[in-house]
């Protein structure tokens, strides 16, 4: 987790528009980018994918 108040040049970096955004990363790559606030359902329904 990155506190962008403290490291505003990784939103820049990574173009994070709206918080709070999640960005899955493999092998360096981005995979999968969710914003907005969802609930414990929604997430875990949007990650099963990678098996998280």
């Amino acid at each position: 987790m990155v506190q962008l108040d403290h490291a505003p040049e990784l939103a820049g970096r990574f173009e994070v528009m709206a918080v709070p955004t999640l960005i899955v990363f493999i092998g360096g790559r981005e995979k999968k980018r969710l914003t907005g606030a969802l609930t414990k359902t929604e997430l875990l329904a949007e990650l099963e994918e990678f098996g998280i």
